[in-house]
């Protein structure tokens, strides 16, 4: 249930930054990229629902959505800062 909560959290975090990079390298470049961010932000969000769907079935709600929510923020903050050169709050 803990595995479970991890990946769709992670999942859910990278589907919102695959869209994100999408739409700046589609400003940037070419718009195709808009295309494929928001095709795979689809396919990361459909695996994040499996994956939490999966651990609510085999698992305890409150684990998986717990382990959930903190690997969504974790993964936002790390990938956020690293690959978006986002600055955290002051």
């Amino acid at each position: 249930e803990v595995v479970a909560g991890l990946r769709a959290g992670t999942c859910f975090s990278l589907s919102a930054l695959a869209c994100k990079m999408g739409f700046i390298l589609g400003a940037q470049y070419n718009r195709l990229f808009i295309l494929v961010g928001v095709a795979a932000s689809g396919c990361l969000t459909g695996a994040g629902l499996v994956c939490q769907t999966k651990g609510l079935k085999d698992g305890n709600s409150v684990v998986v959505c717990t382990c959930g929510n903190v690997a969504q923020m974790v993964t936002a903050v790390i990938f956020g800062t690293v690959v978006l050169g986002e600055r955290l709050p002051t």
